[in-house]
């Protein structure tokens, strides 16, 4: 509710003009706007201006009241919202009313606020899910040359990609695994074994375990064995790589394996 003009403290023509032209005598003097003043726009433009000259428009408000309640000191005041344009009374507190005199009488009404809020919520999730679909976008394709390329039995390695340089690669690409494997598994198991992927896994397990037969330490016509199926088609995982696949030589192979060649 806006306050009777009567029980606010008014400006004199002298006040008025001291304040326009920055004197120091109104800072210095014991003349102070007290609580439940209220704050014209007239007056309001003069703090902002007296403010963006520097000086410390907090001095010439009350320090100490006696009739500050518990609510405390309250001024009313006219603003118009940047963003709506409504010009609407309200009561705001000492600390509020000098951030806004500091902010040159920028307001934004509590409808704008709610309404700027809601806006950005809304547009920070429209990008996310953007930029989502842009993902599974750029996943769907990469998938699709990563089964042309990787998964095809008749293709090969570029030699100018290093074999150490080959597995990571095939781990580190962004696709969608779930159809890797599941593609891996359509596979003739022979097919599999000549693609690109394969051979970059094997090379891999061979060299984290010393190019080195786990039976018997031979080195001769090494080949990677799968201990169990039960991971097939995630053979690139860490993990896969560690507790399914062994590296074995031929002679060691053909104990496991009815497959002589990988």
């Amino acid at each position: 509710m806006r306050i009777p003009i009567e029980e606010c403290v008014k400006f004199s023509e002298v006040d008025y003009y001291t304040l326009r032209d920055g004197a120091e005598k109104t800072f210095n003097s014991s003349w102070k706007i007290d609580n439940n003043s209220y704050i014209n726009d007239a007056v309001m433009e003069l703090l902002i201006d007296y403010a963006k000259r520097g000086y410390k428009v907090g001095q010439l408000f009350k320090e100490k009241c006696s009739n500050v309640g518990s609510s405390g000191y309250q001024y009313q005041i006219t603003p118009t919202c940047s963003v709506c344009g409504e010009h609407k009374a309200i009561i705001l507190p000492k600390t509020q009313i000098l951030n806004l005199i500091n902010n040159e009488g920028v307001y934004t009404c509590k409808n704008c606020v709610k309404r700027i809020k809601e806006d950005e919520k809304r547009q920070k999730q429209e990008e996310k899910a953007r930029k989502e679909l842009e993902q599974n976008i750029e996943k769907a394709n990469n998938t699709e040359d990563f089964i042309a390329g990787y998964l095809n039995p008749n293709m090969s390695w570029n030699q100018s990609v290093k074999m150490r340089d080959r597995y990571a690669s095939i781990s580190n690409a962004f696709v969608n695994w779930s159809v890797v494997e599941e593609h891996i598994k359509s596979m003739k198991y022979h097919d599999f074994l000549n693609t690109p992927y394969w051979k970059a896994v094997a090379y891999e397990v061979k060299r984290k375990r010393n190019f080195r037969c786990e039976l018997c330490g031979s080195n001769n016509k090494l080949a990677v064995h799968h201990k169990t199926y039960e991971n097939h088609g995630k053979e690139h995982i860490s993990l896969v790589m560690k507790n399914d696949l062994i590296v074995l030589c031929d002679s060691c192979h053909k104990k496991f394996h009815d497959i002589v060649e990988d």
